[in-house]
């Protein structure tokens, strides 16, 4: 079996289980595992196209202490999240608790939700990790989502950048997503 450490190295996650495997994954979810056991069967469960124990995922996000575990539900949920997953606040509980590494994980991560639901959640984390190494890497973010410095300067304040966000409207929003 591939364990976390593997697969968080690795940016792809193998081929996808035919549909009987994905059937034993949804059987073997349901009996007592490791949050390790979990999250490589829903990445492969995932890998079949079945979203429908999405919900598991945010439950381990949310719940995990594992420091490696969280890393790689915030990558396998920027990847599979919907404009909805991002519009519940709940859904993302983790980031009020969340370490310098998996704050930074999360902000370079974000672009890959292809969602403006995401910048509330950018603009909350500048807030509180402006001034340390996280900060750049989330105003890269915000940059490539919205372009807030085809306007603002790049050290423009989270008030500034905030007013840009509530300016721009969802066509302009596709737009950069799509470059």
């Amino acid at each position: 079996m591939v364990t976390v450490n593997e697969l968080i190295k690795s940016i792809w996650y193998g081929p996808a289980p035919s549909a009987e495997e994905a059937q034993n994954i949804k059987v073997s979810l349901q009996g007592k595992i490791s949050e390790e056991e979990c999250l490589i069967s829903l990445i492969q469960l995932f890998k079949s196209g079945d979203f429908s124990l999405k919900h598991t995922l945010i439950h381990l996000m949310n719940s995990t202490k594992d420091e490696k575990i969280l890393n790689l539900c915030i990558h396998v949920f920027c990847s599979v999240c919907t404009h909805e997953d991002l519009r519940k606040v709940e859904n993302l509980n983790f980031l009020s608790r969340v370490s310098e590494d998996n704050a930074y994980v999360f902000a370079s991560c974000a672009r890959e939700t292809l969602s403006s639901e995401v910048v509330p959640y950018l603009l909350a984390l500048l807030e509180e990790w402006d001034d340390t190494v996280v900060e750049e890497v989330i105003r890269d973010s915000l940059d490539h989502i919205m372009d807030y410095t085809r306007e603002l300067n790049w050290n423009a304040t989270v008030d500034e950048i905030g007013s840009y966000y509530k300016g721009v409207d969802e066509h302009s929003f596709t737009d950069f997503l799509l470059l």
